[in-house]
């Protein structure tokens, strides 16, 4: 997010074949000067190469009688209002050991008391 930000928020002075840093206002005739300024100077974070994550994907399926809907609730109501997500996610995290750093992308949503 933070490379589309860097690169549509700009000022109005930016010409047309020219790319504009949103942090420094900094002016790029391509992109790749663009991301290459954003990577060593203003937002290092930004450029984070896909590389550097791990992705796995899960295929679940389940009986949703025992679940409150597939997304995750807040934290705090989990303990008394498990979600599917919920459960996933606390069986990857032992499973990998991974703690808070996990994120989750789901592709499906459903509610309290269906099947999938």
């Amino acid at each position: 997010q933070g490379q589309l930000a860097a690169m549509t928020s700009v000022s109005p002075e930016v010409s047309v074949g020219q790319h504009g840093c949103s942090h420094c206002g900094a002016l790029f005739a391509s992109r790749n000067a663009l991301f290459r300024h954003l990577s060593e100077a203003c937002d290092p974070l930004a450029t984070k190469r896909k590389e550097d994550r791990d992705r796995v994907v899960l295929v679940v399926g389940y009986l949703g009688s025992r679940y409150h809907g597939s997304a995750l609730n807040e934290l705090s109501a989990e303990a008394t209002r498990p979600t599917v997500e919920g459960a996933v996610v606390k069986a990857a995290q032992i499973a990998w050991g991974c703690g808070d750093a996990l994120s989750v992308a789901r592709c499906i949503k459903t509610e309290r008391g269906s099947h999938a």
